[in-house]
């Protein structure tokens, strides 16, 4: 139980790393630390929708296209 619990606390903590590193604008940063707390994240989708807000200002729009549609889907008109 403890060694899960680990787990989940250090990949919150990386995504609240980032968190604050996004904040600062420090964009390269957190996505790093984005990046690092998705192997253990117990919830990931919020992970995804911050990593897609990363990408878009680092000018990769299909990276932010990906991460988005996997928090609300298909995103492609028809």
């Amino acid at each position: 139980m403890l060694a899960r619990g680990w787990g989940e606390n250090k990949s919150l903590c990386r995504e609240h790393l980032g968190d604050a590193a996004f904040l600062i604008g420090d964009v390269q940063r957190a996505c790093g630390f984005y990046e690092a707390s998705l192997a253990e994240h117990p919830r990931p989708s919020p992970v995804w929708l911050k990593l897609s807000d990363v990408y878009f200002k680092l000018g990769d729009i299909e990276k932010e296209r990906t991460f988005r549609e996997r928090v609300f889907g298909g995103l492609r008109q028809r």
